[in-house]
């Protein structure tokens, strides 16, 4: 039985939507070249770097077809960095019909 809302879900068309996503990293990461070195199985101990470390957080958004629009940001993403993300850097798109 098909419910109103499939009936609706149905009925949009993906391609016109953008989803937004958002990942980060911390730079307080041991090196991997020159860290050390164990045996198969084995983890490896090695010491992280002295001094500042930051984050760093990648926005990015994907349609159907893929990627689109990506930007590097220093920090944690807040809702006022999303909200300018989302301002600047995707436009309104014309549709015809």
């Amino acid at each position: 039985m098909i419910t109103k809302c499939q009936t609706v879900m149905k009925s949009i068309a993906l391609s016109h939507h953008h989803w937004q996503d958002e990942c980060g990293v911390s730079t307080r990461l041991v090196p991997l070249r020159g860290g050390g070195c164990s045996p198969q199985g084995e983890r490896v101990i090695g010491t992280e770097p002295r001094g500042r470390w930051d984050t760093i957080s990648l926005l990015a958004t994907r349609t159907v077809e893929g990627m689109r629009t990506s930007v590097v940001v220093s920090g944690a993403v807040d809702w006022l960095t999303s909200y300018q993300f989302i301002e600047m850097m995707l436009p309104p798109t014309p549709v015809t019909g």
